[in-house]
């Protein structure tokens, strides 16, 4: 533990007790000496100045703060022992912002439960950079800690003796609008709704109408106040489990230093624009075995920060985005995966734009061991002036727009040993390509990857104008892709349907393109008589040594045709 000056000064106080000591004078040889009553004075006074003055320092070992409802002790006016722990996590919080501003670093320990609250932790004029963590408690149970959006409402009323029930909504949230109109992006009514209802952890689809009520579905019906539910035919709804989504944002942390979130669940939270957990203006920021699922639109979003890191964890199942990051120095994703999302954004045939697993002006990001599977949306998609970008041993698989989508970045990106393949395209975009896709996107390294069975194409480079990076005016030139280098993949199609590699408006990238040590297969055969051309450059269809020798590209590459028994990838189970 380093200490400071004025840390050494208060430190030594009780060792200059001994000036006290040596100054009283002797009562048996007749000198004066203090009183027992003026020197306990003394004494408190400088006991006083140690308890009172503000720590420049934290102690190295964290203290706990036990959060535990099911205890019979448990009272948010404990301290948080282990024996008298505290009720809510929210009073934990409390209690470990004033460890902190002690200098003091706090654990806070969580019991296994559903925890019902919306949490807020602003920590702008901490006095200390102590740490705060909030753990879950290991357990051999199945049980989890799980901070939730929603209430279980058991009072719903059957209606006309139907299998329809309704229940009184007093949340009238409306229609969330539309930002991007100005785009001429289509938001449809249903995207901008942030409603949600579980039926025994089974996600009900929401409907505009009455009309369109039919089994699985609810509606909400603002003019009358109430919500309108078909669960099932057969579902007996006393025995049921109805969990309502009210809260819109269950965790917040802003201007935070030095905070970790460890093995807690997020779930359920409501709202259109918002996520279940959201960090800004913070550093040293870890998440770390936690979950982010069945939230209405994002599990996780972060911004405007410096040092995160995620590891070892899932957002799955939301309703627009799994994680996505903006404005990041230092971003560090390891064994996350972010998949299964967008399912409210394909109830209004919104599948790009802003859904699925978006990054912008990331500066450092490393994505280790990173999954994007099903979602209904790109896989990865790093959306304006991402650089210095390690993309590494990721598995984007049977997305519904493209599995990896680079877009108006500077880089360097980097790609290798990653597996890229089935990703379809739900809408048409003449865009898109959905396999691994470019617009304007420079200085890109691709090595020992496996590309195989993605829709249209393997790769597209698709410059259909240069790109600025927004908010820099005054940057130099136009972003366009070049400086790729190709080495030591497999990319291979897998139906008469795809190409290896599309290109259109991408002279620079053809120009300054080095690609040689590869395998290029096409294992589809194509109709009798027709040649095979799995390259497509601007609008000529190429043969593999026209590739090589109109633009002097993989002249040490290898080519497999169906004839020749091509390599076929058994793809890792999910």
């Amino acid at each position: 533990m380093q200490l400071n000056n004025g840390d050494r000064r208060m430190l030594n106080l009780p060792l200059n007790l001994s000036l006290i000591f040596a100054s009283r004078r002797n009562p048996v040889s007749g000198q004066k000496s203090l009183t027992g009553k003026v020197f306990s004075l003394l004494l408190l006074v400088i006991f006083s100045l140690l308890i009172c003055s503000r720590p420049a320092f934290a102690l190295d070992q964290p203290m706990p703060i036990y959060i535990n409802p099911e205890s019979a002790e448990a009272a948010d006016t404990n301290l948080g022992t282990k024996a008298f722990p505290l009720k809510t996590i929210a009073a934990g919080l409390k209690q470990a912002v004033r460890q902190r501003n002690k200098g003091v670093a706090a654990q806070i320990l969580i019991y296994p439960g559903v925890y019902r609250e919306s949490l807020s932790l602003d920590l702008k004029g901490s006095l200390t950079d102590a740490a705060i963590s909030l753990e879950a408690l290991p357990t051999t149970e199945s049980a989890a800690v799980m901070i939730t959006g929603s209430e279980v409402w058991d009072d719903w009323s059957q209606s006309k003796n139907t299998a329809i029930y309704t229940h009184p909504w007093r949340s009238d949230w409306g229609l969330a609008g539309n930002p991007w109109q100005e785009y001429e992006i289509d938001l449809a009514p249903i995207v901008q709704r942030g409603e949600m209802i579980f039926v025994n952890g089974q996600l009900m689809q929401q409907v505009l109408s009455l009309a369109e009520l039919t089994a699985g579905r609810f509606y909400i019906s603002e003019p009358e106040n109430l919500v309108y539910l078909y669960p099932s035919d057969r579902l007996d709804l006393e025995q049921a489990n109805i969990e309502v989504a009210t809260q819109t944002g269950i965790f917040r942390l802003t201007n935070a230093s030095n905070v970790s979130i460890k093995g807690i669940t997020f779930k359920h939270a409501a709202g259109a624009f918002s996520a279940a957990a959201s960090v800004s203006n913070s550093t040293n920021f870890l998440i770390e075995n936690c979950q982010f699922v069945w939230n209405n639109w994002a599990g996780l979003i972060i911004s405007n920060s410096q040092n995160i890191t995620v590891q070892n964890s899932q957002a799955e199942h939301n309703g627009l985005k799994g994680i996505t990051a903006n404005h990041i120095t230092n971003l560090n994703l390891t064994d996350v995966s972010s998949s299964y999302n967008n399912w409210r954004g394909a109830w209004g045939e919104f599948y790009d734009w802003d859904a699925g697993e978006k990054y912008f002006y990331i500066h450092g990001g490393r994505f280790e061991n990173y999954r994007a599977i099903a979602n209904l949306s790109a896989g990865l998609w790093l959306d304006t002036d991402n650089q210095d970008i390690v993309i590494d041993h990721a598995f984007l698989a049977s997305n519904a727009v493209t599995g990896l989508f680079l877009e108006a970045g500077p880089g360097p990106i980097t790609v290798k040993n990653s597996i890229i393949c089935n990703n379809y395209q739900v809408a048409d975009n003449y865009l898109q390509t959905p396999g691994l896709f470019a617009w304007s996107a420079a200085n890109v390294t691709v090595e020992n990857n496996l590309i195989f069975g993605n829709e249209f194409a393997q790769v597209g480079i698709r410059d259909l104008y240069p790109r600025q990076v927004e908010g820099k005016p005054n940057q130099t030139g136009t972003l366009v892709s070049q400086d790729w280098q190709f080495r030591n993949n497999v990319i291979i199609n897998t139906s008469p349907d795809q190409k290896l590699l599309v290109t259109l408006k991408a002279k620079p990238f053809l120009d300054s393109l080095q690609s040689d040590n590869n395998m290029w297969s096409v294992a589809a055969k194509p109709a009798l008589d027709q040649a095979v051309t799995p390259f497509q450059i601007e609008q000529s269809q190429l043969t593999f040594q026209q590739w090589q020798s109109d633009w002097g590209k993989d002249q040490n590459s290898i080519f497999l045709d169906a004839q020749t028994q091509p390599f076929l990838p058994t793809p890792p189970a999910d």
